[in-house]
């Protein structure tokens, strides 16, 4: 099996009995794509994606033992919104919603209570064509659009 190469769901999976939890709730991510329609894989050990409607996304593992997953979302080829979380199910609700049509900042909002901090990403998140800052004591996100530098 050539873990570089996309396998779409549906494919075999280990027996129920024999899953892990984390394991569990990865299938459970696929099963919920592929209902909603979309066209969800996995890809590497632990990594996922799906796609739908123009807009397509993956879940990364990025280590720290399942305590911190990449979410990239994407539209029409540019990518969006990364947010970095701390559980495999607020990844997988991510992309879930980004692909229902949320936009990038409600998504973050949504997260906000599982988002990973790390140096590379202090806020736990970047939304990559809209410039976010927190402000109010509610830390509510306000985003306003940047003009094309093109």
């Amino acid at each position: 099996m050539d873990l570089t190469q996309n396998r779409y769901w549906p494919f075999n999976v280990l027996p129920l009995e024999r899953q892990t939890e984390q394991q569990r709730r990865e299938i459970r991510f696929l099963e919920t794509a592929y209902q909603a329609g979309c066209k969800p894989y996995m890809f590497g050990s632990q990594n996922f994606g799906a796609a739908a409607n123009g807009r397509a996304g993956e879940i990364i593992d990025r280590g720290c033992r399942g305590k911190h997953w990449e979410v990239l979302l994407v539209s029409a080829q540019e990518l969006i919104v990364s947010v970095h979380v701390d559980d495999f199910e607020s990844a997988a609700e991510s992309l879930l919603r980004w692909l229902r049509g949320d936009e990038g900042a409600e998504i973050v909002e949504n997260v906000r209570d599982h988002l990973f901090s790390s140096a590379v990403t202090p806020s736990g998140f970047v939304l990559h064509s809209q410039k976010a800052y927190a402000s109010g004591p509610d830390g509510t996100i306000h985003v306003s659009r940047v003009p094309d530098l093109g």
